[in-house]
């Protein structure tokens, strides 16, 4: 946490995960569009020291006060989740 993740996501499950895990965090601006997005966005990350010293400031608070962060909120949002699997499956 504290340096910022430039994702470029795709079709798979696992090529989605940053898309994810910067949604939650509201650091969309690290999600880019296409292949030439994403080198703008990592080339603006990495040129811009003044952005990057307010984002390692304010992102860990914002994950650690998140629900990626919240172990028994993300645990109940999972069995609940996974109850309703269950009830789809006994139709």
């Amino acid at each position: 946490m504290g340096v910022p993740v430039v994702t470029l996501p795709g079709e798979t499950f696992s090529s989605r995960h940053s898309l994810a895990f910067l949604t939650v965090a509201g650091a969309e601006g690290c999600v880019a569009r296409d292949p030439a997005h994403y080198v703008e966005l990592a080339a603006g990350w990495a040129t811009d020291r003044e952005r990057l010293a307010a984002f390692r400031r304010e992102i860990r608070p914002r994950m650690a006060a998140g629900p990626l962060c919240d172990g028994a909120r993300l645990a109940g949002y999972l069995a609940a989740a996974l109850r309703e699997e269950v009830r789809r499956a006994q139709r």
